[in-house]
């Protein structure tokens, strides 16, 4: 008799060890399929990229501002989403319309411009774009420009450089 009621005494210990393991073995799995949820890291985009505004000129009579860009960082820039507001203190929210010979693949009324004519061509470090922007929804006022880059991932996914915008006061009227 004795050897049943030592039998009986291993019996919860095998429980256990098998509710641990099970416990063990769900927690890794639903930490694997968690894993594949969630993307992984998000790119972003370079310190070291940096725009300039080098220079700008009213076309008043048609509406036009005509905006050189410089890249002053360590790397090419895709392309750049221009912004525009009428008031000196305002914020710019507005995307500036591309007019004339510019890219294919720009969003006009959202203000995306790809660097090149016909094919994207990115902007090299300390080369200048120059670019002709109608802003006539305004009617014939604007106060701010706004310039923020983007750079294309390898899957050819925008990715916005919010570190690097920058916002110029410019008079055209």
């Amino acid at each position: 008799m004795r050897k049943l009621k030592d039998k009986k005494a291993v019996s919860p210990m095998i429980a256990y060890v098998l509710l641990i393991v099970i416990g063990i073995s769900v927690a890794f799995l639903v930490y694997q399929w968690l894993k594949l949820q969630i993307p992984n890291q998000s790119e972003k985009c370079s310190e070291d990229v940096r725009i300039i505004i080098k220079s700008y000129e009213c076309n008043n009579q048609a509406n036009k501002i005509n905006l050189i860009f410089q890249n002053k960082g360590l790397f090419n820039i895709d392309g750049v989403y221009v912004r525009y507001s009428d008031q000196p203190d305002g914020v710019p929210a507005e995307g500036l319309k591309p007019s004339g010979s510019s890219n294919s693949l720009t969003n006009p009324d959202r203000g995306f411009l790809y660097f090149g004519v016909g094919i994207p061509n990115p902007l090299p470090p300390d080369k200048t774009y120059n670019q002709t922007f109608d802003y006539g929804s305004l009617g014939g006022n604007i106060a701010k420009v706004q310039v923020q880059p983007f750079v294309l991932s390898e899957e050819n996914k925008i990715i916005l450089c919010s570190e690097n915008t920058i916002t110029d006061k410019v008079s055209c009227q």
